[in-house]
């Protein structure tokens, strides 16, 4: 079939892992993604939000299916590819979106806390890539998302180690884009800008941060959740197919300037 006969965007049927899926961009892009067919397994350490989003997607004859589970450390990570893969009998798309954030000082942010902030946005999303690899390259392919963030590629004051991560993982992402792309495998990374979630309410609701970020967003406004759904879709389609290691910006222009 030709590359114009197909429907490029088409995920019906593809079984797909979303991680930090019980709120803001992971519960958008999970309720997205079962909306235009796919299987979806939803992972969060909150169950009783996981009970509502898989409740909603039933209500609408949608599949979607949920394990609440704190993903923190190797073992863990693997562990919910894993079941992943065991619910769908199989998976095709790995969806990174799962995130801990401290906002503070540098110098008055805990070195503990610092520590905890790499080890969850870098390596714990290291270790949930490498086992979907490794199911990837048993069945021929497959694609992984990483959330990433405007600040993988920009800093801001009083948020160091979120910063520091978000840069880490799109370090991951292009480095493991390299190394699997022999195994028909794409890794690419989605950067929202500013979005309405509860990471970032406080914020929103701080009269003078808030001007701050409408002043370097030349669409002037915050983003919703559910904005980021048709960028994840294409990363998770075909029509990302040859495109790997690479960030698609949906920012309201942030990086442009």
């Amino acid at each position: 079939m030709s590359v114009l006969a197909q429907n490029l965007f088409d995920i019906r049927g593809k079984r797909v892992m979303v991680t930090g899926a019980s709120r803001g961009i992971g519960r958008a892009i999970a309720l997205g993604f079962a909306q235009n067919g796919a299987d979806v397994f939803a992972v969060a350490r909150t169950q009783t939000a996981l009970d509502e989003l898989t409740a909603i997607a039933k209500a609408g004859g949608l599949r979607c299916d949920h394990l609440a589970m704190d993903l923190t450390g190797e073992d863990s990570a693997k562990s919910a590819v894993r079941t992943a893969a065991d619910r769908l009998s199989g998976l095709d798309v790995l969806i990174n979106n799962a995130a801990v954030d401290v906002e503070q000082d540098a110098l008055a942010l805990p070195f503990a806390e610092f520590e905890r902030i790499m080890s969850f946005n870098v390596a714990t999303n290291f270790a949930l890539m490498c086992e979907a690899c490794r199911i990837f390259t048993e069945r021929g392919g497959g694609k992984i998302v990483n959330v990433t963030s405007v600040l993988s590629s920009v800093g801001i004051p009083d948020d160091c180690a979120y910063v520091a991560s978000k840069h880490g993982l799109l370090g991951l992402t292009r480095a493991l884009a390299l190394e699997w792309a022999r195994w028909n495998i794409q890794v690419n990374a989605l950067a929202p800008g500013f979005v309405r979630t509860e990471m970032t309410r406080r914020d929103i609701e701080d009269e003078r941060i808030l001007r701050s970020v409408l002043r370097r967003t030349p669409i002037g406004r915050v983003a919703e959740p559910e904005e980021m759904v048709g960028g994840a879709l294409f990363l998770a389609s075909a029509a990302s197919d040859f495109m790997t290691g690479q960030t698609l910006y949906l920012d309201g222009g942030w990086t442009a300037q």
